[in-house]
């Protein structure tokens, strides 16, 4: 995103069907390329094509939405109602968040985070909660910056 854009007002809009080239050539910068897992790379393959085709909106009570600059497409964030494992309690989950690169550092992800933390208290949640590969130093550090903290770390032992 050049210094132009990003004197520009960032608009947060729910996503649609004509959003769907910009989450197709977005969705390539979230499939992570190694993980702990043993992931069959051709299930991981259709998950990530799935994804790319729309599939934002499954769960029951998912909303997405995108991130504009000049009406044009630069971020996109999926979130949907969950509840805590232990107590119950409700929270919104965020599936996915990814910013297009040539819009990273220019406040997009911090605004579609702010947009998730709206509405996770309009809707009457009491925590906002996602999950970020161990290896994605970047996403983790962007977290934390905005607020995140780790509650628990999944550990992961592939067995031959």
């Amino acid at each position: 995103m050049t210094a132009e854009r990003t004197a520009r007002p960032i608009e947060i809009r729910a996503f649609s069907s004509a959003d769907s080239e910009f989450l197709a050539r977005v969705t390539p910068r979230i499939r992570p390329a190694d993980t702990a897992s043993p992931r069959d790379p051709d299930a991981m393959d259709r998950f990530f094509g799935e994804l790319a085709q729309g599939r934002l909106l499954r769960e029951p009570g998912a909303e997405a939405f995108v991130a504009t600059v000049d009406d044009e497409p630069c971020g996109l964030v999926s979130i949907r109602p969950d509840v805590d494992y232990f107590t119950g309690h409700p929270r919104a989950y965020v599936d996915i968040l990814v910013v297009a690169k040539d819009a990273e550092g220019g406040g997009v992800g911090r605004a579609l985070m702010n947009h998730v933390e709206r509405w996770a208290l309009a809707g009457g949640f009491r925590e906002v909660v996602l999950d970020v590969f161990a290896d994605n130093h970047g996403a983790i550090t962007f977290y934390e910056r905005c607020g995140y903290r780790p509650d628990h770390i999944r550990m992961a032992k592939p067995l031959q």
